[in-house]
């Protein structure tokens, strides 16, 4: 980079966007200054470069005025911004970017619905579910393993066994969240019996999951 500036040739978008991915935070706030005397607008690889290097700093507020600056944004800076409260636990920020997405006609995709999820408010999770309803859109696996950890979690076991009941294809992560859920809601002898049913459906691929195992241990299921 610096010997790109020193002989006067400006880098190009495309390089103020590689080099922000993988600098260090202080070199990308002056990168970050260039690009603001340099260029009218951050194109869409600037633009989710920045969000992702603010956020990951857990600078949010920074993350969100760049975002907001972005002429144009696609899923994937949408699913940057709010993975990075997840990450900070800046859930209530989270539900209203996605909220925000939504209202702008925004395709979402499995991985926004999931990592909003995973913001862990079940209010929040219960109207990200009501709006996945409504839009029609087809739950994968990700999406319905991150309601059924949601709902178990929060102790509302009816919602998480029926949609567990209505997935097509369950695999480790439905499973397990599952008894989990049912064994930290109290419901011990549920979780014993689900483990055993999962064990008759020859779902040989958990090799008996340790997470599962310890939650089993300590409610005395064995």
């Amino acid at each position: 980079m610096r010997n790109v500036t020193v002989k006067s040739v400006r880098p190009d978008n495309y390089t103020y966007a590689i080099v922000i991915s993988c600098c260090g935070f202080e070199l990308g706030l002056q990168i970050h200054g260039e690009i603001v005397k340099v260029c009218a607008d951050f194109d869409l690889l600037i633009g989710t470069n920045l969000v992702k290097m603010y956020g990951e700093m857990g600078k949010l507020s920074d993350a969100l005025r760049v975002f907001d600056e972005m002429p144009d944004r696609d899923l994937v800076a949408w699913n940057a911004l709010i993975s990075c409260c997840c990450k900070y636990g800046m859930g209530g920020m989270g539900f209203r970017v996605f909220c925000r997405l939504f209202a702008e006609g925004v395709g979402t995709d499995e991985l926004a619905y999931a990592t909003v999820l995973n913001l862990g408010g079940v209010v929040e999770g219960m109207q990200v579910h009501s709006l996945i309803v409504r839009s029609g859109f087809s739950m994968d696996r990700f999406t319905c393993n991150s309601l059924i950890n949601l709902y178990s979690k929060c102790g509302i076991v009816h919602s998480a066994v029926r949609l567990f009941e209505e997935m097509p294809e369950v695999d480790e992560v439905s499973w397990t969240s599952m008894i989990v859920g049912l064994s930290q809601s109290g419901f011990e002898s549920d979780a014993f019996k689900l483990f055993g049913h999962m064990h008759l459906m020859n779902f040989n691929c958990l090799n008996r999951d340790q997470t599962t195992h310890i939650v089993l241990v300590h409610h005395q299921l064995y």
